[in-house]
């Protein structure tokens, strides 16, 4: 009786320290501190094509730090004499079309389908102030769904909701990508 007593007091003060440790932990999410790599960028200049992904753009957006504008354009202007102190300045981020797979995995016995892979991928480049591409690269998203055939509404609300958990996590991939890109050329 005394051990048990002993034990459960013990495991107690074990809990309690190891909540104190955690709750004073503080570490920080990759890009929570709103520091690039490169602190000299003041703007990036974002062109998308029309069938880019609305989400994927405010959700960059939302992500960038206050520091650094995002302004959206119709064309990408070269400047061929811009200066390097003007090329760590600017940049220029290009969204290509967002292609997006939905996969049908599985079908009820009277031929619905009650389960779809979805597949998005972002491709975009980011080019310096000349035009130069400093790098190109994708972002991606999957997500595998159930579907009840009888809970359309449920179904629909449920694509909406990882619709935007999507273009989210591919806006997020695109400014981690961003934020620790080398200084331009």
């Amino acid at each position: 009786m005394r051990t048990s007593l002993f034990k459960t007091g013990l495991l107690a003060v074990l809990a309690i320290l190891l909540s104190v440790q955690l709750s004073g932990c503080s570490f920080q999410l990759r890009g929570s501190d709103g520091e690039f790599a490169n602190a000299q960028l003041q703007l990036i200049s974002l062109r998308a094509e029309p069938d880019a992904d609305s989400g994927i753009k405010s959700g960059i957006a939302e992500l960038l730090p206050k520091t650094i504008d995002l302004q959206s354009v119709q064309t990408v202007v070269p400047l061929t004499n811009a200066s390097n102190e003007q090329m760590a300045q600017e940049v220029f981020l290009v969204l290509s079309s967002t292609q997006k797979q939905n996969k049908r995995t599985a079908i009820s016995v009277v031929g619905e389908t009650t389960a779809e892979f979805i597949r998005w991928v972002q491709p975009y480049q980011v080019l310096n102030l000349k035009g130069e591409v400093l790098f190109s690269d994708e972002a991606f998203a999957y997500r595998d769904r159930q579907m009840d055939p009888q809970g359309l509404m449920a179904a629909n609300q449920e694509l909406y909701e990882i619709n935007q958990q999507m273009a989210t996590e591919i806006a997020e991939q695109i400014v981690r990508r961003i934020q620790f890109m080398a200084t331009p050329r």
